[in-house]
């Protein structure tokens, strides 16, 4: 199953690992389950990805 959602537990290499899921009304995963990423991190990755951009 395609998914493009990195930020999951599930994913690995554009792929859902779960054998079934389920969508909600607005076509969203319910099984999604987002990584604990602490917020130094998320600053860190955001500068490194936005110098790619600027």
């Amino acid at each position: 199953m395609f998914c493009q959602n990195k930020l999951c537990i599930y994913w690995e290499e554009d792929e859902c690992v779960l054998d079934e899921i389920e969508l909600d009304f607005q076509g969203k995963c319910t099984e999604c389950i987002y990584i604990d990423i602490d917020d130094e991190d998320l600053k860190k990755y955001r500068k490194k990805s936005l110098s790619k951009f600027v």
